[in-house]
């Protein structure tokens, strides 16, 4: 989405900075809620389970919301 190269079929990639301790259950309920309120497929990541390779790439086009 950021990029500019998405269509109707596209998900939504979201970076969150959760705060440490936040559980996987507070991430899934974050999820389903942005994926009831986009109408689409949402992914949630957070900067630690980045994968670094590309990690770079991933916060270069990150876009604040």
């Amino acid at each position: 989405m950021a990029r500019g190269d998405a269509d109707e079929s596209s998900d939504v990639d979201l970076l969150v900075d959760a705060p440490p301790g936040t559980s996987a259950f507070v991430l899934g309920e974050m999820l389903m809620d942005a994926q009831d309120l986009l109408g689409r497929r949402v992914d949630i990541v957070t900067r630690s389970a980045l994968n670094p390779a590309m990690r770079g790439r991933v916060l270069g086009e990150a876009q604040n919301l």
